[in-house]
């Protein structure tokens, strides 16, 4: 009888081990949702909640008055360095923004937090009623423009895209550049955060809209709707923000966003499906990269590394020389660059290793999009200015001390 029951019970544990290790795994949208359960996320969410205090709560407002006091006296020092006392009380500060976070995140798709557009009720300037989908979608952009901008002094991290891109929906805006910015955004935090099928949904739409010539006069009215809040914004942080904002905001970044965030969705979308093990979606994402940068004014001679390296990689080696060729024409490249390429493509069925990995596997798109916008923000002689700014510098400090102090 001893032995029957054990058996049972040995029966009973592998039984269950086996429905266990046979349960579904989680959903997309249950991964979603894990992810976006994050520190940064937190913290941002909190950041807005101290911002528009929609409940007129008096823990807000207290958090708010001890955090100005705190960054006023950081001001007044001369080095910018926080003390042991200063950082003691920034940490309790930073957890008192992370809960206030952490319970708006709990609220799920059923927060009422809207930033500009209570920001904007504050300052009895309406923004043409956003409804809570654009609201999200409007901060999603202004996220995405400051993660590509490289003065930003603190990261931009997946999850808050994710949650910022969940939150958005399927807002849409009468403005097709705008809606475009607002798609190529969410594919993006999709495929960062491995959500390859969320991702896969609008990608198909995406790829084949054509987003054609930028008329930005529209765009900007658009968008221009937000500096109410902004003005709001900067009353409550360093006066960096000013300066950031103001570069954030420069024509000659904000007329390359849209492209640019069109460019990084596809790139970001292709990494997903090469991950999948999906290589013939993924080079149709690259391909479509690739014109992106055409429309960004990278010309042919540039571009034809990039699409020889495409035709290496599918087994095209007659394409791969013949794009090869093309590049070697580059006024930017030097002699001996030009040669090595020529080289390549005359040996293209039986290559010399060393020009394989030095002119093919080495090269990255991303890089490309990166060089174009720190080109663009050095031709307006105010890139150096903000970076050796001493607010910048305080800031970064203040930042990075806080962050250590969460984990972050």
């Amino acid at each position: 009888m001893q032995f029957i029951h054990y058996s049972r019970v040995l029966i009973c544990v592998v039984l269950s081990s086996f429905l266990l290790s046979c349960s579904p795994p989680p959903t997309e949208d249950e991964r979603l949702l894990k992810i976006i359960d994050a520190t940064s996320v937190h913290l941002m969410l909190g950041a807005k909640v101290l911002l528009v205090n929609p409940n007129d709560d008096a823990k807000v407002k207290q958090v708010q008055k001890s955090l100005a006091e705190l960054a006023e006296r950081n001001r007044a020092s001369e080095t910018g360095e926080i003390s042991l006392s200063q950082a003691l009380e920034l940490t309790q500060l930073i957890y008192a923004i992370k809960q206030f976070g952490e319970a708006e995140l709990a609220l799920g798709k059923s927060s009422d937090l809207m930033l500009f557009e209570q920001l904007a009720q504050q300052e009895n300037a309406a923004l043409g009623t956003l409804s809570k989908e654009q609201d999200h979608a409007l901060f999603l952009i202004v996220l995405n423009l400051m993660k590509l901008n490289p003065t930003t002094p603190f990261p931009i991290t997946d999850e808050q895209l994710l949650y910022e891109s969940w939150m958005a929906d399927k807002a849409q805006f009468d403005d097709k550049v705008l809606d475009s910015m607002l798609r190529a955004s969410q594919v993006s935090a999709y495929a960062v955060n491995e959500l390859c099928d969320l991702a896969a949904e609008q990608v198909d739409w995406f790829t084949h809209a054509n987003l054609g010539n930028v008329d930005l006069k529209p765009l900007i009215a658009e968008v221009s709707q937000l500096s109410v809040a902004l003005a709001r914004m900067q009353a409550h942080v360093p006066a960096v923000a000013g300066q950031m904002i103001a570069l954030v905001m420069l024509p000659r970044i904000f007329e390359i966003m849209p492209h640019a965030l069109r460019f990084k969705a596809h790139l970001d979308t292709a990494q997903c499906f090469t991950e999948r093990g999906q290589s013939q979606q993924a080079r149709v994402q690259k391909e479509a990269a690739l014109e992106v940068l055409a429309a960004l004014g990278v010309v042919d001679a540039e571009l034809a590394l990039f699409r020889a390296k495409l035709a290496y990689e599918s087994g095209d080696l007659d394409s791969a020389a013949k794009h090869l060729k093309t590049a070697a024409t580059s006024e930017r490249l030097d002699a001996r660059t030009q040669q090595d390429l020529g080289q390549l493509a005359n040996n293209i069925h039986s290559p010399e290793q060393g020009l394989v990995n030095e002119y093919l596997n080495k090269l990255n798109l991303a890089a490309v999009l990166a060089q174009i916008i720190h080109r663009r923000l050095s031709d307006e002689g105010v890139y150096q200015n903000l970076i050796q700014s001493p607010e910048y510098q305080r800031f970064k400090v203040m930042w990075q001390s806080a962050v250590s102090k969460v984990g972050m």
